[in-house]
């Protein structure tokens, strides 16, 4: 294997790292999320729609999840692509890795409560997944936009 392999999988492995530190930083925050209510109107309209299911999801996705989750992870990972510039999807796929591993695996170990597979949940508690996508969607769109800016900037109109 070459040098470059090498520096890869390091960048990789400080990726799921990053992932397994995250979750276990953000737990307590999770835990203030997780207690935030939600609106009664938000579940009157999806339960109007016949969609309670969706409500459930999207409250979990974007509010529990996204604030305390998926925000510092989006933020992580964009950083991450700063340092290292090609092999994103790697290194976003590793940093998820990290994070779903530690919640649903380490995290339960460590408090003493059984962990669970997020195999057998139903789609509607899959929040967490959802909104890792989402964080990870957005660090690419805001990578891209930056390495974009950063080459558009760089160069020379050609006017003397």
């Amino acid at each position: 294997m070459s040098n470059r392999s090498h520096f890869l999988w390091l960048w990789l492995v400080v990726a799921f790292i990053v992932g397994t530190v995250l979750a276990f930083v953000m737990v307590p925050v999770l835990a203030r999320t997780a207690a935030i209510a939600a609106p009664a109107n938000l579940f009157a309209w999806f339960k109007g729609h016949g969609l309670p299911p969706l409500a459930l999801f999207s409250w979990d996705a974007l509010v529990v999840y996204g604030l305390s989750i998926a925000l510092p992870a989006a933020a992580l990972l964009v950083l991450l692509f700063r340092l290292f510039q090609s092999h994103r999807i790697a290194l976003a796929a590793c940093l998820g890795i990290g994070v779903l591993s530690s919640l649903y695996l380490l995290v339960p170990l460590y408090s003493g409560v059984a962990s669970v597979s997020p195999f057998i949940l139903p789609w509607w508690q899959q929040g967490l997944v959802a909104s890792l996508l989402l964080a990870f969607g957005i660090a690419l769109g805001v990578s891209r936009i930056f390495r974009i800016t950063i080459r558009s900037s760089g160069r020379r109109t050609g006017a003397a």
